[in-house]
């Protein structure tokens, strides 16, 4: 059976094409901002004809699709989307079976985009023991796997999630009145997402955000409330193998090893001795695990 993986990001969304053999084909829209989903339907299916599989998409069994913000109980609608307030209230599989690839809304699978790319990361890299796979870009989000199973700490009916760690309050400056704190989309003061969100990057660093983060060195604020995150992480997950995915996570994969190095100084004995910090290997783990979830029911 083949699969399509639908990464609907801040900026774009990205696609993995699974064929029946595993085998991936991936591949992204053109831009956009702040898009209603209508205008995100029209992106999913230019990429699909530009790379000449819209008339392929009667192999399609099943249909995985990650979305940005908050689900409803059921998981799958949303509720709220602070990075991407024109899909609040929409009901995902209606509009991912109303695309023209000839699925039903039951053929489509709805999840986050920080459980698909920790899940296709620990299968391309064969990660074993207990991961924390952080995604990094338009907003912030996390997913614990044991061996590739997901750590829940959400409440039922609250969809999956190990943590928010976007909104973990990692102030790297703090006076009386909160002066120099960045406040994040969703209003949090000092949050993780509120200093390495693409969104806040790409204001304070101007210009093109790639370019930007090739600038930043370990010392930057951005990376100094990253090492402050992966510390407390650590004292409450206790990974084998930290990755950093996403846009801005491949950004700033370079300073890998000196973040690591950051984290580590003075880090709480309760961390496991040996703990890895590793990179994505590209920008379509998050369209690939979805497609891989949707093709094993998951």
């Amino acid at each position: 059976m083949v699969t399509l993986g639908l990464d609907v990001g801040g900026g774009s969304v990205k696609y993995a094409w699974r064929e029946a053999d595993g085998s991936f084909t991936c591949g992204e829209s053109v831009g956009y901002e702040r898009p209603t989903a209508g205008a995100l339907g029209e992106a999913v299916r230019g990429a699909l004809r530009g790379a000449g599989l819209m008339g392929e998409v009667g192999k399609v069994g099943k249909v995985g699709v990650c979305v940005p913000g908050v689900m409803s109980g059921d998981g799958r609608r949303v509720a709220s989307s602070v990075n991407m307030p024109g899909l609040a209230g929409v009901d995902v599989g209606a509009w991912a079976s109303g695309l023209g690839l000839g699925v039903r809304d039951e053929d489509v699978v709805v999840r986050t985009d920080a459980w698909s790319a920790g899940v296709d990361y620990a299968a391309v890299r064969g990660v074993k023991g207990r991961l924390l796979a952080l995604s990094l870009g338009t907003g912030v989000g996390a997913i614990v796997l044991d061996d590739g199973v997901a750590l829940k700490v959400s409440p039922p009916g609250a969809g999956m999630s190990s943590g928010h760690l976007g909104q973990m309050d990692v102030s790297m400056a703090v006076g009386d009145d909160g002066e120099g704190v960045p406040v994040g989309a969703d209003g949090g003061r000092g949050s993780l997402e509120a200093y390495v969100g693409a969104a806040a990057l790409r204001a304070r660093l101007s210009g093109d955000l790639r370019a930007g983060l090739a600038r930043v060195g370990v010392d930057d604020p951005a990376v100094a409330a990253l090492v402050r995150a992966l510390r407390i992480a650590h004292a409450i997950y206790r990974p084998d193998v930290v990755a950093l995915l996403g846009g801005v996570g491949l950004g700033i994969g370079g300073l890998a090893g000196e973040i690591r190095s950051k984290v580590s100084e003075g880090l709480t004995g309760v961390a496991r001795p040996g703990w890895r910090l590793e990179v994505g290997v590209d920008a379509y783990h998050a369209a690939r695990g979805v497609a891989r979830l949707a093709g094993e029911g998951n």
